[in-house]
């Protein structure tokens, strides 16, 4: 078997990639977690495949005794500590708590030699205020925000240490994901919106409603990760979406579907948000032989997990 280190393994994406693992390529995978929240209901569904260590990302200590203590043939590196909306305010711990911790793992890659790096780049921060909306990974990059600007930096190190070292990587370009285990209250349109109307909340929207944007059901998300690894696909980076671009209001009127009390209000843009980004995921299907779930369907399978969670 081989041993998957995810950073940020308890995190939404983290936690799709182990179930999707536990659940349909049982006995395929080992999975070390390093997360700072540690008390995950996967952790005892899987408990013969994880060992968890918990720790703090910008310690060097905390991650470098993960890879003194084990063999690992893989790093997923999830963790960001940052979003678009707050990476402005505070741009020095943007860079220290991403960008320099993420140099010192692939030191630590280097170090121990491990040569198998998967990184969660942005499908839509790294591209930016560009004058085309529908994006090839070979684009031209204009990032708006640290956020964007952090997440090129560490694809061009990714290139650099493989250039130096033979790591191999693969950066992706991951679009707006949703779906089960997505916790954040702030972060991530749908399940926010989905949360707000099951509790009778408004929800807010930053503008008119009309930026478009593409989206992924999270366990796709996990698939393909996993069909990746399968095919030995190396040294890319990858657009990972739908190909498919729907507005704000688009999806709200399939919450309000769901939810015919959901209310919503408007307010002004944001600054650092990009208006329309669709991603072009030509080179994606090249590599997989499933069709993506769409829209409504994975928005209504997120709508049943988030009420499978509200207290009795």
């Amino acid at each position: 078997m081989e041993t998957i280190l995810i950073l940020g393994g308890y995190g939404f994406l983290g936690s799709n990639v182990i179930d999707y693992a536990g659940r349909y390529l049982g006995g395929q995978y080992n999975f070390i977690v390093f997360d700072f929240y540690i008390n995950h209901p996967l952790q005892a569904q899987f408990s013969n495949v994880i060992k968890t260590y918990k720790g703090d990302f910008t310690n060097q200590e905390d991650v470098r005794v993960i890879f003194e203590e084990n063999k690992i043939d893989y790093i997923f590196h999830f963790i960001s500590t940052t979003v678009p909306s707050t990476s402005n305010n505070n741009i020095i711990y943007d860079i220290e708590s991403n960008l320099v911790p993420t140099i010192h793992l692939l030191d630590l890659a280097h170090q121990y030699d491990i040569k198998n790096v998967v990184y969660i780049s942005s499908g839509g921060a790294i591209y930016g205020a560009a004058s085309k909306y529908v994006h090839k990974e070979e684009d031209p990059l204009h990032p708006i925000s640290s956020y964007g600007i952090v997440k090129m930096s560490i694809e061009k190190y990714l290139k650099l240490y493989n250039h130096l070292h033979g790591i191999n990587y693969l950066a992706l370009r991951l679009s707006n994901p949703y779906g089960a285990y997505h916790l954040s209250e702030k972060q991530g349109l749908i399940n926010v919106a989905l949360k707000k109307a099951l509790k009778q909340e408004q929800f807010e929207v930053w503008g008119d409603g009309t930026n478009i944007k593409d989206y992924i059901y999270a366990e796709d998300f996990a698939k393909i990760i996993f069909r990746l690894l399968e095919k030995k696909v190396e040294n890319k980076v990858i657009n990972v979406g739908s190909g498919k671009g729907y507005s704000i209001n688009e999806l709200l009127e399939i919450v309000k579907g769901l939810v015919p009390s959901f209310q919503i209000k408007y307010q002004d843009v944001k600054s650092f948000d990009v208006p329309k980004v669709i991603l072009d995921t030509s080179e994606m299907a090249g590599f997989i032989d499933f069709e993506l779930l769409d829209i409504e369907s994975g928005i209504n399978k997120t709508y049943k997990w988030i009420q499978e969670q509200q207290p009795d």
